[in-house]
């Protein structure tokens, strides 16, 4: 399963019904996966709250989970580029941003499912977790 920013943002945050990732998140039997560009992003929108709670969520969450990092080469680069100029913001309704689009190339690429928050990759024709 990949697993996209929105997520895991959501569950850390603590937001309105992100209880619902929590089985997937910490899974023992189903393996996640997460672009390194995501993993950068989950980051960069936690650094943002400058919250030492939400930090120690983080830290709590980089312990507990057993997601593999993938890096980012060229076939999913181009898978990304393509999941743009399909579905990107401003091009279609699912709205995708880079973020979103190095979610969906992971997905495609190997193809999984994605967990995330929202209604974005419902556009798409990605297989979705939930």
């Amino acid at each position: 399963m990949i697993v996209d920013v929105s997520a895991i943002v959501a569950f850390i945050m603590k937001e309105e019904g992100s209880g619902i990732y929590e089985p997937y998140l910490f899974s023992d039997t189903v393996p996640l996966f997460i672009s390194a560009i995501n993993w950068w992003e989950v980051h960069a929108r936690i650094i943002r709250h400058d919250k030492p709670d939400v930090t120690q969520s983080l830290q709590f969450f980089q312990r507990g989970t057993r997601m593999k990092f993938v890096a980012v080469d060229k076939d999913q680069t181009n898978m990304a580029i393509e999941a743009f100029r399909r579905f990107g913001k401003g091009r279609h309704p699912a709205k995708l941003n880079l973020g979103d689009c190095f979610a969906y190339a992971l997905a495609k690429g190997r193809n999984e499912p994605v967990l995330f928050k929202g209604n974005d990759f419902h556009h798409t024709d990605v297989r979705v977790a939930l």
